[in-house]
């Protein structure tokens, strides 16, 4: 119908963000996404950036990863979980110069 936006318009998207330290944003709630079917993949490519990207030498163990997101998912009913934010409903950018 006129007027309306059509479905896969930006303002149906929704935009996750990590929010390992917190929400940058206090207006966004905080969502607890369950990674337990992935937890160890993510584990190894969080270990392989440490190394990578961060320059550490010391072997990360696993344990250790998955310590912090049992203890974050204890509320949620999942096994593991990563917390992000997210952002609905986003409308596009307008003119930077008009």
């Amino acid at each position: 119908a006129e007027g309306e936006e059509p479905e896969g318009h930006r303002g149906n998207v929704n935009f996750y963000q990590y929010a390992q330290y917190g929400t940058p944003d206090p207006t966004l709630p905080i969502v607890h996404v369950d990674v337990t079917d992935t937890i160890e993949v993510a584990g190894q490519v969080y270990g392989y950036y440490r190394r990578h990207m961060h320059g550490s030498t010391e072997e990360f163990p696993m344990e250790r990863f998955k310590i912090g997101r049992e203890a974050r998912s204890s509320h949620t009913g999942a096994l593991f979980t990563e917390p992000f934010t997210i952002k609905r409903m986003y409308h596009p950018p307008v003119p930077y110069l008009t």
